[in-house]
């Protein structure tokens, strides 16, 4: 792209880079072929990078990303995938390339330019959007649920939406840490402020549940303006803040937490002291209780009540998005628009992740190479 030393297809010019992360670049390009502007995805694919079961961790998240994005392909809500192709840089650097429609911005840009209209200037997000965008993200999530895939980092900044005149549309993006459902699964996921206390306490036995919690962060979030849970700089902070809201878990619930919470720095996990339940209740009654009041005065009663279902401690009393979608407060979204579509679970999504290591970089480029062939057939 504008900054790597690699030239891309002719296709693709006018190419501008906006957005840079650990993982490559995100540019936007104008797309010669279908007269339209597009997005495109750099991740950098480094075989050598491996993980502790000899994994090219990179490469493999890179190579997720594309295949859940072509798995679903053609669902409104979800970004779609035009393209995807890998090229070599002059060092010999392999970077993988994927190709989408382009939003407009991330939630959280459009949440942060809403919150500092001023008195005179329109908000960019108005009040009567919000049903409809939790409406839509729900749509996208009932999808890939349906699926038996967890997106495991939901949150404003990777969640799209474009506008059209006084129409929106809402895509979830970033399919970096979405899995299959299975039994273990890493408590290493989702950002601080939209992390179910699942994730920590059930010692990585989650389940779609924690993607709920985070629809409801983002949810108090779009009419607030502000993070709904803030916590602080080590992960039973975060903790506390939860408290802070819901309170007490009840005994039941307690039990089904079995898990330690570091007591330390995001920067330092592994080390210093762990908190089981108990303790971490005996702390987390010092703080300040906030309850529901705050945005209880800003909502309304379906709202807040929609709300208080998809942020419960026990992920079993937690609705799913399937329920939400089914709530008073999103029954004119779903009478207008549909409750979406459901998606037939792949039971060999995942049957790669036990290859050999000494396989994985022809492996990975025959499946890229399957990918690109179907993105050629319509969905």
């Amino acid at each position: 792209m504008a900054e790597n030393s690699v030239t891309l297809p002719a296709r693709y010019t006018e190419v501008n880079v906006f957005a840079h992360g650990s993982y490559g670049q995100v540019a936007q390009a104008r797309d010669t072929v279908s007269g339209t502007t597009v997005a495109i995805k750099m991740q950098y694919v480094n075989m050598a990078e491996l993980d502790s079961r000899n994994r090219p961790v990179l490469a493999l998240r890179a190579y997720r990303e594309v295949l859940l994005l072509c798995t679903f392909r053609g669902h409104k809500n979800i970004l779609y995938l035009l393209d995807v192709f890998w090229l070599v840089s002059p060092e010999g650097k392999t970077q993988l390339y994927s190709v989408t429609d382009k939003m407009d911005m991330d939630l959280a840009v459009a949440i942060e330019r809403t919150k500092k209209a001023t008195g005179t200037e329109q908000p960019l997000l108005r009040r009567e959007m919000v049903p409809f965008i939790v409406y839509s993200i729900l749509c996208g999530l009932k999808y890939i649920h349906s699926g038996e895939i967890v997106h495991r980092d939901l949150k404003p900044k990777n969640i799209g939406i474009s506008f059209r005149g006084r129409e929106i549309s809402v895509k979830l993006l970033d399919f970096g840490l979405a899995r299959k459902l299975r039994v273990q699964m890493s408590h290493v996921v989702q950002s601080q402020h939209y992390r179910a206390p699942d994730v920590w306490l059930q010692a990585g036995q989650y389940t779609r549940a924690i993607d709920v919690w985070s629809v409801g962060c983002i949810f108090a979030e779009l009419i607030t303006h502000e993070v709904f849970m803030p916590g602080g700089t080590a992960y039973c902070d975060q903790m506390k803040a939860i408290y802070s809201r819901l309170g007490d878990p009840n005994q039941e619930c307690a039990r089904l937490f079995r898990h330690e919470v570091p007591c330390v720095p995001y920067d330092n996990f592994g080390a210093g002291c762990k908190c089981a339940l108990p303790n971490l209740l005996i702390q987390c009654r010092k703080v300040q209780k906030k309850g529901w009041s705050e945005i209880s005065a800003v909502c309304t009663p379906t709202e807040l009540d929609l709300m208080m279902r998809m942020l419960t401690w026990d992920p079993l009393q937690r609705w799913t998005a399937t329920d939400c979608l089914k709530h008073p407060c999103l029954v004119d979204m779903v009478t207008q628009h549909g409750e979406g579509t459901t998606l037939t679970p792949d039971q060999e999504f995942e049957e790669w992740e036990n290859r050999d290591s000494a396989f994985w970089a022809v492996w990975i480029e025959r499946q890229l190479t399957e990918i690109k062939r179907r993105l050629s057939v319509p969905p």
